[in-house]
């Protein structure tokens, strides 16, 4: 599904925003006909503020903000949701995968698994989106931006300049991140601020999040077992017995036992919906935080 205004005659329109139904040509069908229902539309919904960032952009300046604040936040706003739709997109490809032969398909197995990886790493980074939308919402706001002032690790980012390319000015989507900057969201003094703002440590703690997150951190960082039943076992091939001695076996064929994908895919599909769930809502509250702010560019 694609987004975009009308262009001039004669010219193909300018894409505002775009959710693959495939990364693959060819591919004619899938799950619920290939529709990423309430992602595609929580995602387009992101990416269609892109169109508005110049006007926004106007808007923030009579209100003080910094050249480019408004700006770099919309398109910020726009990236995340081209990350969620993505997410989705690799949601549907592994869903695919599930409803193919196994038997006759040998790769199914690890493609599927492969693509529940991409769904959360996306969905990640979808995440980090969020936070950093929210810091950059939150810095329209001088009484937010003087207690954001009082964190010491922040110094770094030397105020958060719009389009800044140090890694200080950009957050992890992370709970230690969220408490730094809850403060921020306290010092606006606002109900509608604070309903808002607490959509992040809410998603934080979702177990459906948790699970997504820790899947992440043990094969990305750690050790990522293989997805084949003639794989490496993640753990001390040697036991030890009541007397103390020590045994290896060798050759020993069938012990290892990969991962079920189907599992990881259903996990990968609840952290996301866990995550559009919250986009959904911090967008559908954002106008009214943005009242609280002292900048109410969209409308309650």
């Amino acid at each position: 599904m694609d987004g975009s205004p009308d262009g001039t005659a004669g010219e193909p329109p300018e894409l505002a925003a775009m959710v693959l139904r495939t990364f693959f040509s060819g591919v004619k069908s899938g799950p619920s006909g290939s529709d990423q229902g309430p992602i595609e539309a929580v995602a387009m919904d992101w990416q269609t503020l892109g169109t508005k960032a110049s006007f926004i952009e106007m808007h923030t300046i009579t209100h003080g903000a910094a050249q480019g604040r408004g700006f770099e936040l919309i398109g910020r706003v726009a990236a995340a949701g081209e990350q969620l739709g993505l997410a989705g997109t690799a949601l549907l490809e592994a869903q695919r995968w599930l409803e193919a032969d196994r038997k006759v398909e040998r790769g199914a197995d690890m493609a599927m698994r492969a693509l529940a990886e991409m769904t959360g790493y996306y969905a990640m980074s979808a995440g980090h989106g969020l936070i950093n939308v929210t810091l950059r919402s939150l810095l329209l706001s001088s009484a937010c931006t003087a207690e954001l002032s009082q964190v010491k690790k922040y110094r770094r980012a030397a105020g958060f300049p719009p389009f800044s390319t140090s890694s200080a000015a950009w957050l992890f989507f992370n709970q230690e991140e969220v408490n730094n900057i809850g403060a921020s969201a306290a010092a606006a003094n606002d109900p509608g601020v604070t309903q808002w703002f607490d959509l992040l440590p809410r998603l934080i703690a979702d177990p459906r999040w948790e699970a997504l997150t820790a899947r992440r951190h043990e094969d990305f960082h750690r050790w990522r077992p293989q997805s084949i039943s003639g794989g490496v076992e993640p753990k001390n091939p040697w036991t030890t017995n009541p007397g103390g001695a020590s045994s290896l076996q060798v050759g020993v064929k069938g012990q290892y036992k990969p991962l079920d994908p189907a599992s990881l895919v259903a996990e990968a599909e609840a952290g996301l919906q866990a995550l559009n769930e919250t986009m959904a809502a911090w967008m559908a509250a954002w106008p009214k935080a943005l009242k609280g702010l002292g900048t109410p560019f969209l409308k309650t």
